[in-house]
């Protein structure tokens, strides 16, 4: 083998492995920084809040804003972090549908929800809330976008087994039961294959964690029902009462679906899925 040889295997050996290199450093620092995730529920550490932040810019996120802790929830993701006299803001996308644009810029707070996929199940969702404020609007790539304030703290809640989503505000669900043999129907506020969270003014009273109702029905919108008992998991009264079409609702209630049968959690997660690729098809905007 001539020089002009060797150097040619040599220069193709070092251009292989730079590539196994640059591949093999993002999936680690992917991996990483999905690992070390802070496992607290309370999380204040500016250092841990960034690697959040920044988890959430960099997968490009779907945020959801909650306007004055009020229904419905907004969609938009992070473009990116900014620095105002030494001070991080977020800039996030327009929020869809368009109308939170205008009433964020008139709320007192607003929380902001996302989840990452955790690393042990690729199933398993790990969600997260921070409280922050609108600042203003800015013009980015030919768009309005929104400056918030940057977290000084994220909440960590309990895990959850399945994908949820919120009903559309003109497709909403409701949930059907009977209490002393009176049917109540009470607008859902979330579901998933695994169980459902809904409005209510009914108190700890009349349901309470660890109760059990016999049956169920919920109609989705495909005309599909579910019908199965299910075991109240938590009952909590609303920091400021939540308004959905002019009526009221004090409590949001938590419930595990029981005995579910297959065909009907099919059912379910066929319109989880639907939903979220509906929802996330407002969030394919690409950034720099």
């Amino acid at each position: 083998m001539n020089p002009f040889e060797i150097l040619i295997v040599v220069v193709a050996a070092v251009l292989i492995l730079g590539m196994i290199y640059n591949t093999t450093s993002k999936f680690i620092s992917t991996k990483i920084s999905k690992s070390k995730l802070p496992k607290i529920d309370f999380i204040n550490n500016p250092s841990d809040i960034h690697n959040l932040i920044n988890l959430a810019i960099k997968e490009k996120t779907r945020i959801k804003l909650k306007i004055n802790n009020r229904e419905p929830s907004y969609n938009t993701s992070i473009i990116k972090k900014e620095s105002i006299l030494n001070n991080h803001i977020l800039l996030i996308d327009s929020l869809f549908p368009p109308e939170g644009n205008d009433k964020i810029q008139y709320s007192k707070s607003t929380v902001a929800e996302f989840s990452f996929k955790g690393t042990e199940r690729k199933s398993k969702l790990i969600p997260y809330s921070f409280t922050t404020n609108y600042i203003d609007q800015k013009e980015y790539k030919n768009f309005k976008a929104l400056k918030i304030t940057f977290p000084k703290a994220i909440n960590r809640r309990q895990k959850r087994d399945f994908l949820r989503v919120e009903p559309s505000v003109n497709q909403p669900l409701f949930i059907k039961f009977k209490i002393k043999d009176k049917i109540m129907t009470q607008k859902i506020e979330n579901i998933s294959a695994g169980g459902i969270n809904f409005f209510t003014n009914l108190t700890k009273t009349v349901l309470w964690p660890g109760m059990k109702i016999e049956k169920v029905l919920i109609t989705l919108p495909d005309e599909s029902q579910i019908k199965c008992p299910i075991l109240i998991r938590s009952i909590f009264q609303n920091n400021d009462p939540i308004f959905i079409d002019g009526k009221r609702y004090s409590y949001s209630c938590g419930a595990q679906f029981l005995g579910i049968d297959n065909n009907v959690s099919d059912n379910i997660i066929k319109y989880v899925l639907e939903k979220e690729r509906n929802e996330l098809k407002h969030l394919h905007r690409e950034f720099e």
